[in-house]
Parts: C-alpha cells; structure tokens; sequence
C-alpha cells in the first residue's frame, strides 16, 4: 500500500466513524417495540414526558417512540386484545452515554406469558426476562434492568 491509498483509507474511516456517532446521537430516545400481534395498545409515562406517550395497534405501527428520554423512571403499560395488561418499569440512570433505549416486547402465543429484552444503543443487551402478565399490576410492574 502506498501512503496515498494508507491516508484515503484513514480519511474514509475517520468519516464513516463521525457519521455512526452521529446517526446514534441524533436517535435518541426510548423505543418500545411490539413483537406479537395480539396487543391493542402501549403507553409510556413518566414524569420526564410532558405527556404519556400512547400508541395502539390500529395505527398499523408496531413501534412507540418517546423521544424526551432523561435520567428517571420510566412505565410502560401495554392492553392485549383478549383484555389482559402488562405493566413493566424501568430506571434510566446514563442518560449521558445510554441515549437511546429499546425495549422489546413480545407475548409468546396461547399463554400470558411476555419476553422482554432492553438494548442501550441498540446494540448492547442489558436485560432479558420473562413474566406472566397476570402477575404485573400498576403498582407491582414487572421491573426491568436500571440503565
């Protein structure tokens, strides 16, 4: 290789790298993403929101986006068709390095039982879990990993 085709190489590098920065910082937020097709809707509340932040299924979105994510608790309630609820609650304590957060959920078919996955930067998985939705309450919600 030559020093020529040495400093393109850099200089491309150098510009594909500035360009994943910020593409990851200016999708920031927390993302809930609907894995099944039997809830009805999902809404995220939170102190740090200026409002719950709502979707339902008949929108034909599978995904809700809030995008005021700070340091703070964070609650997400989600309505299947059949009437059940899930709740769960997260703590987000990195609101400096941990900009965006997906929380993935998924009812497994013919049971009350609901996956949960959460990725901080879409690419590192900090939680992996599963409850019954009958045993999540408002006041008892199925608590996720603190990120």
């Amino acid at each position: 290789m030559t020093k020529r085709s040495i400093t393109a190489l850099s200089t491309t590098a150098v510009v594909v790298l500035l360009l994943v920065v910020v593409w990851l910082k200016s999708d920031r937020g927390l993302y809930v993403h609907m894995r099944s097709s039997s809830w009805s809707d999902v809404a995220v509340q939170s102190k740090n929101l200026s409002k719950p932040v709502m979707l339902r299924s008949s929108t034909g979105r599978s995904t809700l986006k809030a995008n005021e994510i700070s340091h703070g608790v964070y609650n997400i309630h989600v309505r299947f068709k059949d009437g059940k609820e899930f709740w769960a609650t997260l703590f987000h304590y990195d609101a400096g390095v941990r900009q965006r957060l997906d929380v993935y959920i998924e009812r497994v078919p013919g049971t009350e039982t609901i996956k949960v996955k959460e990725f901080a930067n879409q690419v590192d998985l900090v939680f992996k879990g599963e409850k019954r939705a009958s045993k999540t309450t408002r006041k008892e919600p199925f608590e996720l990993d603190w990120i």
